[in-house]
């Protein structure tokens, strides 16, 4: 934005003038050409600025800064919100890989425990059923049965997956 507009001498010139850094006159010159390409180089009021150096050199001889405008965001600030953002998503595949691989463990745990029902003569199945006590082994099927079965299948085979 300042490039046709000011030379590096005016810039150091104001600065020894007005006793400010360097670091706030680039954010001030940073805050004033966000501000004139927003407002297309008009005042708060909306009148045209017919020479945008001298309303920038009146703002600041009287303030020292030219003050952040509404919705102004530093390329800093930009880097950071942009960063946070690539982070989230890196964050919500992970999640989304590691729920899948959750549904896939289950579904392997749920496939194998269908297989081993349908196997009563096999020695998982006899595992499992011995250690029922006698009441779920009277049931002998039903959702009940069923459900004491899978626990001690997973008790088992597939410790690692109980609950805490």
């Amino acid at each position: 934005y300042w490039q046709n507009k000011l030379k590096p001498q005016k810039i150091e010139a104001w600065m020894d003038e007005l006793k400010i850094s360097e670091e706030d006159m680039i954010e001030s010159l940073c805050h004033c050409a966000f501000e004139m390409i927003q407002r297309n180089e008009t005042d708060k009021k909306g009148q045209e600025i017919k020479n945008v150096l001298d309303w920038f050199y009146s703002i600041m001889k009287k303030y020292r800064f030219y003050d952040k405008p509404t919705g102004y965001k530093s390329f800093e600030e930009i880097a950071i919100e942009r960063a946070e953002q690539r982070l989230k998503e890196k964050q919500e595949r992970i999640n989304r890989i590691n729920e899948i691989k959750k549904a896939e463990r289950e579904a392997d745990i749920d496939l194998l425990f269908s297989e081993m029902m349908q196997k009563p003569e096999s020695e998982e199945y006899k595992k499992c059923y011995d250690a029922l006590n006698e009441i779920a082994k009277r049931k002998n099927s039903g959702t009940i049965f069923t459900s004491v079965m899978r626990s001690k299948f997973i008790e088992f085979f597939f410790p690692e997956d109980l609950p805490n």
